[in-house]
């Protein structure tokens, strides 16, 4: 089952609202999933919590679209080049607007975040253009995809789990993409680390 729930494109050309009112509209329409809660998580308040911080990087009174569509077409094609590695049963993707300047101006415009086994968010600055959106797509939805199947067998504990399961990612999202492994990924070999600091996966 793949659930696809867009709230990116859903934004009005040239429209303003307020934060609030764009937080309350993406709100209304998450309700509780028996498999992932509140799209990942346990409460509406905790997702309300971090969907402020991830869509506003500071306090914004209103807000105003550029206005783009998301290519679907190119998300499922991406799901299912994803799934025929690594096979899940249940897969939530969430897309959501973000206007925080770090992620336009050091990011390319597009993060993603996995809050629990199966579930990603994308979320997308309205700046940028329709081609970027659908460069950067694949990118993002492949590497994220792989953190929602780890979260489904490993817990990340350790800041040591954490940079494995980035590589791990990163060099999925590179096989996905057929894009080369961004600079800051590099191969390490497991014998070069000290005794102790990797556990099997």
């Amino acid at each position: 089952m793949i659930k696809i729930f867009d709230f990116f494109s859903k934004l009005k050309t040239g429209e303003a609202t307020s934060k609030g009112e764009l937080l309350q509209s993406i709100l209304s329409e998450i309700k509780d999933d028996p498999l992932v809660g509140y799209a990942g998580f346990a409460t509406k308040k905790d997702l309300h919590r971090y969907l402020e911080f991830a869509i506003f990087d500071k306090p914004t009174k209103n807000i105003s679209y550029v206005g783009s569509k998301i290519d679907i077409d190119l998300i499922n094609k991406t799901i299912s080049k994803c799934k025929k590695y690594l096979p899940l049963r249940n897969f939530y993707l969430f897309i959501f607007p973000t206007f925080n300047k770090f992620v336009f101006e050091k990011m390319g415009g597009i993060t993603g975040y996995t809050p629990w086994e199966g579930v990603v968010f994308i979320f997308i600055h309205p700046a940028l253009s329709i081609k970027n959106i659908k460069r950067g797509i694949p990118q993002t939805l492949s590497h994220e995809y792989c953190h929602a199947v780890h979260l489904k067998y490993f817990d990340s504990q350790t800041l040591f789990d954490a940079l494995v399961f980035e590589g791990l990612a990163e060099h999925f999202r590179a096989h996905i993409t057929k894009i080369k492994l961004s600079s800051q990924i590099k191969l390490v070999s497991l014998r070069s680390l000290p005794q102790g600091h990797c556990r099997k996966v």
